[in-house]
């Protein structure tokens, strides 16, 4: 459970949540070698290309050696990258940060917070990013493509009339099939027949099965939070401060338990609920999510002069869905039920009649639409990998500035194919998410649920429905069976009592997660107006001053409430958005 960046590509995961990040550059090309041992040097330079990097905060990174396997500390070693924004004054100290997941890209998150909420942070603090294990940047959990040997094509007509040119012709074509093969293994040996080739080939998907099992075992929450505190440890800090949210706020528990004398003061957004890791944490957010989407559609028809997308809510909806359904098409295409009609949605031959018009509509209309989705689940899934209006949607989740975008892409839609640098962050991303759920969930899947999930799927339940059926089913961990126990977290142990942050609507993390959290980590609870997922990094003053004094000033928190954070640009131009 991650929050988007609206600076950023959107990644969405099954969870309904988007985070950005590129993956184009590996950290061998921007950084230099990785300090072996706590104590050892480390060499800060330049970040990679996909590491939003603002000139004006001079972002810098590093790498470091961490134990792939913490109870083998002297074996395996794994590296990994963080990110740092000094301090302009006097540092007092670090505070790290996570955006949430699994499976977010954190080196970029201070360069698009400092401009607005962490401004005055920047100037006491040295703002610190470590990449979470398995992503790019942090030895990536990448998945294993079995190579297929290239053929060699047969000379064509007029190389077969021409020995010379058929020579010529069959050594570029070979010198291609050699060249595309070398990427896929390593070097070939022009000796070896196109059996042993074959051979090699095998043997290195084998080795590439082997190194990404042995890696997926290790990506998990505890040993994230120890590389956090190795991070510490290379960087000479007591102790470090900390901001996390969604996801993030787990790793800030998981962190504060295990290690309490190097906790200083953190601050946790959007909690997610300590006791039901993760089948329940992810399969309760169908329902707040439904809500949230008519939420949007009633904000866009409410602000009708300035998008032109309809009046009433359900003439917002039927222009998304369609943009949707043109765009995805197939059974994949993420549908719901219209919400109710309106007088303004009344044909006007029907107005003598209005309550009985509108009664038998809104009675017949559900109906219709689960018939039709039953009908639709029998078509081909489609193929297309975009940046489209599904993708802004599920921004949309998390916070209500986007409705605007949404509103802007509607006007105009303008679907882009991602790149092959997106897809495989796309992959890598997914992977660790699958990693870390997976290794670590403690509620039992329920296998009977799966029936129902087939049967709801070909009967035409909303998207949001089956979305809740299908993590509750255990079809996110198929075959794959936990690998360690989740902390149990506390905050009895620490000296300065941390922050949760919640909303009420949140659709990540349900309200209910974060009293949950607040209760176990002994922390201060300010409950927050509205459904935004992530408090502090909306537009919402009241909450950066909170968490700025928090960090700044005595870590004593005596506010308990927050107003919902404004939508501060009404009006977006697509066109100047990256």
């Amino acid at each position: 459970m991650a929050f988007p960046r609206t600076h950023h590509n959107i990644l969405s995961l099954m969870t309904g949540t988007a985070l950005a990040a590129g993956l184009l550059t590996s950290p061998a090309a921007a950084v230099a070698q990785a300090a072996e041992h706590p104590g050892d040097a480390l060499h800060w330079g330049p970040c990679p290309k996909d590491v939003l990097n603002n000139p004006a905060y001079h972002v810098q990174c590093t790498t470091f050696k961490v134990p792939l396997d913490y109870r083998k500390p002297g074996d395996k070693k794994i590296t990994i990258m963080m990110s740092r924004i000094k301090a302009t004054g006097h540092s007092r100290g670090i505070i790290l940060n996570n955006p949430g997941g699994p499976g977010g890209s954190a080196l970029n998150m201070w360069s698009w917070m400092v401009p607005t909420d962490a401004g005055p942070l920047h100037k006491h603090f040295d703002l610190i990013s470590v990449q979470p294990r398995g992503l790019q940047h942090a030895t990536p959990l990448k998945s294993c493509v079995k190579p297929t040997v290239p053929e060699i094509e047969s000379p064509n007509r007029d190389e077969k009339k021409n020995p010379q040119k058929a020579f010529a012709g069959a050594k570029e074509k070979a010198t291609k099939a050699v060249s595309k093969f070398q990427r896929l293994v390593g070097n070939v040996d022009p000796k070896d027949t196109a059996t042993k080739v074959k051979e090699k080939a095998q043997a290195e998907y084998e080795r590439c099965v082997k190194d990404y099992q042995t890696l997926f075992d290790q990506v998990t929450t505890e040993n994230t939070v120890r590389d956090f505190d190795m991070a510490r440890q290379y960087l000479g800090e007591q102790k470090i401060n900390y901001y996390g949210a969604s996801y993030g706020t787990w790793l800030g528990a998981v962190y504060a338990t295990i290690f309490p004398e190097h906790t200083g003061r953190f601050v946790l957004d959007s909690a997610v609920d300590p006791s039901g890791i993760w089948t329940n944490d992810f399969g309760n957010q169908g329902d707040m999510q439904r809500r949230r989407m008519y939420e949007m559609f009633d904000f866009i028809a409410a602000h009708d002069d300035l998008y032109h997308l309809g009046d009433t809510p359900l003439k917002v909806y039927t222009k998304w869905y369609r943009i949707i359904e043109k765009e995805m098409h197939g059974p994949g295409t993420p549908r719901l039920s219209a919400p109710p009609a309106q007088i303004g949605d009344m044909p006007p031959e029907f107005r003598h009649n209005v309550q009985l018009y509108l009664k038998g509509y809104n009675l017949a209309r559900p109906v219709a639409d689960r018939i039709e989705r039953a009908i639709r689940a029998w078509q081909v899934p489609s193929t297309k990998q975009e940046h489209n209006l599904w993708d802004l949607t599920g921004a949309a989740f998390v916070s209500r500035s986007v409705w605007p975008v949404v509103a802007a892409y509607m006007q105009k839609p303008r679907p882009k194919p991602l790149t092959k640098e997106e897809k495989d962050e796309q992959v890598i991303s997914a992977n660790v998410f699958m990693a870390v759920t997976c290794n670590e969930d403690a509620v039992k899947p329920s296998p009977a649920n799966l029936p129902a999930t087939v049967a709801a799927y070909f009967s035409g339940e909303d998207f949001f429905t089956l979305k809740n059926l299908i993590v509750t089913s255990g079809m996110m961990c198929p075959g794959i069976a936990p690998t360690t126990t989740p902390v149990q977290v506390t905050g009895g142990y620490l000296t300065i009592r941390p922050v949760v942050l919640q909303s009420v609507y949140d659709t990540q993390t349900p309200y209910s997660g974060g009293v949950k959290m607040a209760n176990a980590m002994n922390a201060y609870f300010v409950k927050t107006e509205g459904g935004d997922h992530g408090v502090y990094v909306r537009h919402n003053p009241a909450a950066w001053k909170l968490v700025n004094d928090y960090y700044l000033k005595d870590p004593v928190v005596t506010r308990t409430s927050l107003p919902y954070a404004t939508v501060e640009k009404m009006v977006v131009k697509l066109d100047a958005q990256k």
